[in-house]
């Protein structure tokens, strides 16, 4: 049974990972205060998607390149496990050539 090849996620999201606890919750809990909106409303959820993006929007053009980058690294590994389900890469790294001798 094949299991399901993970997505890969957006920028945000990279960056979210990354960055939320530095950058972006402390925006977050000031947003939330002065609207006075509980812990686990949707409301929050919608703020923190909203203020994550933002601030990824402003960000310098280095953390958008180590964002890609990650996304990126994402991207390779989520190809790899995509082969290796399909049976198209060896587990060991072997190439066909080495395989079939």
């Amino acid at each position: 049974m094949a299991t399901s090849v993970p997505r890969v996620n957006t920028e945000v999201e990279v960056y979210s990972k990354r960055y939320y606890a530095s950058r972006v919750k402390p925006k977050v809990i000031d947003e939330c205060k002065k609207r006075n909106i509980e812990e686990n409303s949707h409301e929050r959820i919608a703020i923190i998607n909203r203020l994550t993006a933002a601030t990824f929007a402003l960000e310098t053009e280095e953390v958008k390149k180590e964002i890609k980058a990650v996304k990126k690294e994402q991207e390779v590994e989520r190809d790899r496990i995509k082969q290796l389900e399909e049976g198209i890469v060896d587990p060991e790294g072997r190439t066909p050539e080495e395989y079939a001798q």
